[in-house]
């Protein structure tokens, strides 16, 4: 009775399982894609997708922040310019990523114990 059922070497994936076994296979693939991205590097294309905030909205975002603005608060003021979320607004995450640089904990400040006494 036929299954429909195939061997691995039959399909793409059972090849392409194959490939770790073979290094000379491996590498050529490897070499191949580095000069591809050599290439593209060479007529000014990176890789990666590009970044949700610009410099502008960043520095926005910081001043919000550093005006006691909560997160959440921020994001909705922030409209994504460019790429696949166009026009929509930045996640918490990416917000916070934002503010890496300029975050501490609402309650610290920058005086101490002992300045506050005197």
């Amino acid at each position: 009775m036929a299954t429909g059922y195939r061997d691995a070497p039959d399909t793409v994936f059972g090849n392409a399982a194959g490939l770790p076994l073979q290094p000379h296979l491996s590498r050529l693939v490897r070499n191949k894609t580095l000069e591809g991205q050599a290439s593209a590097r060479e007529r000014g294309r990176h890789g990666g997708r590009p970044e949700a905030l610009d410099a502008d909205l960043v520095a926005m975002a910081r001043d919000l922040y550093a005006r006691r603005v909560p997160v959440d608060d921020i994001r909705r003021k922030l409209i994504i310019p460019t790429g696949k979320r166009a026009g929509q607004h930045p996640s918490r995450a990416t917000v916070y990523r934002a503010l890496a640089t300029v975050l501490r904990p609402r309650g610290d400040t920058e005086e101490t114990e002992a300045e506050s006494t005197a």
